[in-house]
Parts: structure tokens; C-alpha cells; sequence
């Protein structure tokens, strides 16, 4: 059966897919194994099985119709025709509120631009040269062609999925040499350990900006990792584990019946951290697949599965608890003292265990129905208390002669969040340090995820791109 989506476009929320197809609804979505101008070991055996298999997900998922679908494939993804393709189909053949998904599979790659790196996509008809020493290419898409284009929907909403080696920003080397395939995976890149030149292409600007509020990218890899295809998964990584955490609703991590955004970049980003565990000789710089959205992060907190938005389907701790599930990077223990169920006006406090040294903070969704910040607070911070918890040194909360008194009678939620990288939450979460109730908790928490899952780049060719190291766990109450 058919399920129907509806898409979730608000003034603050970016939205995925929907159960009501609008009439102009269109997918552009591309899948090259053929490169005939290339050597034949640069040819993918996935790709445009990719192509195909998300085209069918879009359909017997989201009630895409076939014939709102266009599919390029090998040598018919042809720069001039992708580019051709993206122009007539979706952006002539939309209008503003409507759908607008470009899906690439393929070989990606980076290129000099002024004094940094820029990235761009290979389409089949794609040229490699080499010039004193240097790969030069011809009939790339750089990343300035691709914003150009998205602008130009502006209105629609504009969703962006990139399985290739989307890397750029840093020159490292993989130490790989020249190889594209290892370990019976292929790579999907054409420049794995060098940078190339682009000729007659300026500086590019970066895909995402925020002049369009209804547009977000998934991007298989980190700018600097390689995204690979796998034979045992039948397809691509991320698209594989894309397609079957919602098909199959694998990526329902809470077993609520609903998969929301941050449960999705979850799940796929688990897949490729189990492939990249398997293959450790291929995945020399990790494999971390990226979301971006814009204008704000709220996007993270939207359901994806059935019908309604985060912010409607549940409380400020029931978006926190779905957002922040992952596989905890350490060990992370939360306690409610004396018990987790109280009295009227007992006094309670928390104990929070961590096995790593980091930034906490601690979230309550009271039995008032109000989410608040708790810790850290003014007055823990006017009298010194560190934001910090020691690896393997339980703190209590409250601390040093101020109480918490548990009030009023119904249940609640406490969520602690332990982060071990630096990644300036404190900018985010210092409005909230009174522990007045928070108006809009979606927007604070997906604020907080957008770091959280947000990669960091190593400046070192020897050590991996990597996501933050960081733990949640969450502790269910009653006040009697």
C-alpha cells in the first residue's frame, strides 16, 4: 500500500516529502557508471543501479508518479544534458510550492580555486588531461553551476541528495596513491589523491547559502572523505542505508512508528561507520555523511514519518530524546535521586556519570509540560560551577546550597548531553541559562544537533574527518 506524506514546508521548517504530490511535483535524479573519455578502471558498477533504485523509493514510498520523475543515465548524463535536464524539468516545469529533488550518483571530485579547493561532479562526457604533472578536467559541474541553478528554484522546496566523493576545502592525500577500488569497493572519485584544475571555471561559492529558505543537501561524505560503493549492500552506501532506514523503517531508532530527520542522518551515518569499521585500509579518512540546511536547523527536529512535525507531535523532551539518538560515543549514566518517582515538593537531585570529559548540559521536560534548561544556569554559573563534567567523576545537580523541588504533580523527562569536542554550544544555549521555559525547544535543539552532526575536517592528511564525540541519555520521572 501506498503511504501518503505530507510535505512539511513552515516559516521555520524545511520539509522532506510529502503525502499529498503537488501537481507539478519533479525529480531529476542521475546515475553514471560509464565514463567512455576515461580509462575503464574510472567506470562505477552501481551507480546507475542508484538512479533506478531511488526512483522506484520514490515512488512506492512517496507517491511519486513515474512521469514526475526524469531519469539520466550513463552516457545520456551528459553535462549539457543534466544541465539541459535540471533547466526544462525542474525549473521550468515547477513553480513556487512546489517539489524539487536532484539526485546524483556518480563520480565526484576537487579542483583548485584561487587559493583553496572547490568541489564539483563528474558527468559521463567528463575529460581528464594531464598538464605538467597536474589532472586538468573538462565538462565538470562545479559547485558555482549547481548554485546558480538551485537559486533559480527559488520558492520550491529544493532538496539536494549527492552520493559521490563530494570533498574539497583541504589538499590532503588519502595515501592511497591512484587506486579506486580496494577491498572489493569502489570509490567514487576521480581525483582520490590529488587535486585537479578546472579549465576556464572561476572561484566557486559554497552549494548551501541562505538565500533560499526551503532547501536543504545530504551529502554522502564529509568535503575531504571518498564515498564508495559495496557490493553487499547492493548499491552505494549512503544511498543503500538511505533508502532502507525508511523503507524498511529502520531508522525508527525509538520504535515510535515515525522516523524523523535527525533519526535518518542517525541511521546512515551509522551504516557507514559499521562499513568503514569493516574496511579500515579503505576508509582512511573516515566516512561521515553530511546534512546542511538553511535558514535555520529546525529542519533536524522534523518528522519524517507519517504526517506531522516534531513540534506538534511531541514535547520539547520528546524531540531532544528522537534528535539525539545515536550510538553514545562513550559511556553516560543519569540518575534522579531518591528514586524517579517523588513526592509533591521533595527535594531531588541528579547524578550525572560520564566516561569522558566534557560539556554538559542537562534539559527537563516538567510535568508542566514546560522544557527548560536547567544546567547550567545563572546561578550555578555566578558561583563558579564549571559547564565541565570529569571522565569518570560523578557530579550532583543541583550543587552548592540550591535545590530543585519537584513540582507540579504529572510526569516528566530529564535529557543529559555530555559533548567531548569543542563545538561552541554555549553561544547556542546561553539565552536559556535562566531556566525559564523555552518557547521554542525544536529550534534550540536542532540548532544544538546541526553541530553535533556537523563533521570535523582534519587538517591532517594522517588522522580521519570525523563527527563530534558525544553522549545523551534521558531519564523518565513522576511527581506524585
Amino acid at each position: 500500500m501506498r503511504r501518503l506524506l505530507r510535505w512539511l514546508v513552515g516559516a521555520m521548517t524545511l520539509a522532506i516529502f510529502g503525502a499529498e504530490a503537488a501537481a507539478e511535483d519533479r525529480a531529476l535524479v542521475i546515475g553514471i557508471n560509464s565514463y567512455p573519455n576515461l580509462e575503464a578502471r574510472y567506470n562505477l558498477e552501481m551507480a546507475s543501479g542508484d538512479a533506478n533504485h531511488f526512483a522506484d523509493f520514490l515512488k512506492d514510498t512517496f507517491d511519486f508518479k513515474s512521469e514526475q520523475i526524469r531519469i539520466l543515465r550513463d552516457t545520456d548524463a551528459t553535462r549539457d544534458k543534466i544541465v539541459d535536464a535540471f533547466r526544462r524539468w525542474l525549473i521550468d516545469g515547477t513553480r513556487p510550492g512546489d517539489r524539487a529533488i536532484f539526485y546524483f550518483s556518480g563520480h565526484g571530485l576537487r579542483f583548485r580555486s584561487g587559493d583553496g579547493f572547490a568541489r564539483g561532479l563528474a558527468p559521463s562526457d567528463v575529460r581528464k588531461s594531464e598538464a605538467d604533472g597536474q589532472a586538468e578536467f573538462e565538462n565538470v559541474i562545479p559547485t558555482d553551476l549547481l548554485t546558480s541553478l538551485r537559486r533559480e528554484l527559488r520558492g520550491r522546496t529544493v532538496m539536494f541528495f549527492v552520493d559521490s566523493c563530494f570533498s574539497g576545502k583541504i589538499a590532503r592525500s588519502n595515501e592511497q596513491g591512484d587506486s579506486i577500488e580496494s577491498e572489493g569497493v569502489r570509490a567514487k572519485s576521480l581525483t582520490p589523491d590529488s587535486i585537479g584544475l578546472l579549465r576556464g571555471v572561476a572561484e566557486p561559492p559554497d552549494l548551501v547559502s541562505a538565500d533560499n529558505t526551503e532547501f536543504a543537501l545530504w551529502a554522502a561524505v564529509a568535503p575531504n572523505q571518498l564515498a564508495f560503493e559495496d557490493p553487499a549492500a547492493g548499491g552505494s552506501v549512503f544511498t543503500a542505508a538511505l533508502i532502507k532506514g525508511v523503507r524498511e523503517r529502520a531508522a525508527d531508532l525509538n520504535g515510535d512508528g515515525k522516523i524523523q530527520v535527525a533519526e535518518l542522518l542517525n541511521f546512515v551515518s551509522d551504516a557507514s561507520s559499521i562499513f568503514c569499521e569493516k574496511r579500515r585500509n579503505t576508509c582512511l579518512n573516515g566516512l561521515t555523511p553530511d546534512l546542511t540546511a538553511v535558514p535555520d536547523d529546525t529542519y533536524r527536529t522534523t518528522v519524517f514519518w507519517p504526517r506531522a512535525r516534531a513540534a506538534e507531535g511531541g514535547s520539547g523532551g520528546d524531540v531532544a530524546q528522537v534528535t539525539f539518538q545515536h550510538r553514545n560515543d562513550f559511556e553516560l549514566k543519569l540518575e534522579m535521586q531518591p528514586s524517579a518517582s517523588v513526592q509533591l515538593n521533595d527535594n531531588i537531585f541528579f547524578r550525572i556519570f560520564s566516561a569522558a570529559s566534557g560539556q554538559l548540559m542537562l534539559f527537563d521536560q516538567g510535568s508542566d509540560g514546560a522544557f527548560r534548561m536547567i544546567f547550567p544556569n545563572r546561578l550555578s554559573i555566578a558561583q563558579g560551577v564549571s559547564r565541565l563534567i570529569g571522565a569518570g567523576s560523578p557530579i550532583e545537580i543541583p550543587r552548592n546550597g540550591f535545590r530543585f523541588r519537584a513540582s507540579p504533580r504529572g510526569k516528566g523527562m530529564m535529557v543529559a548531553l555530555v559533548v567531548a569536542d569543542d563545538v561552541r554550544l554555549e553561544e547556542l544555549t546561553a539565552a536559556f541559562e535562566s531556566s525559564g521555559s523555552i518557547n521554542s525547544p525544536d529550534k534550540l535543539i536542532g540548532a544544538i544537533a546541526s553541530r553535533l552532526q556537523k563533521p570535523i575536517v582534519a587538517r591532517r592528511p594522517d588522522v580521519p574527518d570525523r563527527l563530534p564525540r558525544w553522549a545523551a541519555v534521558w531519564q523518565n520521572y513522576e511527581v506524585r
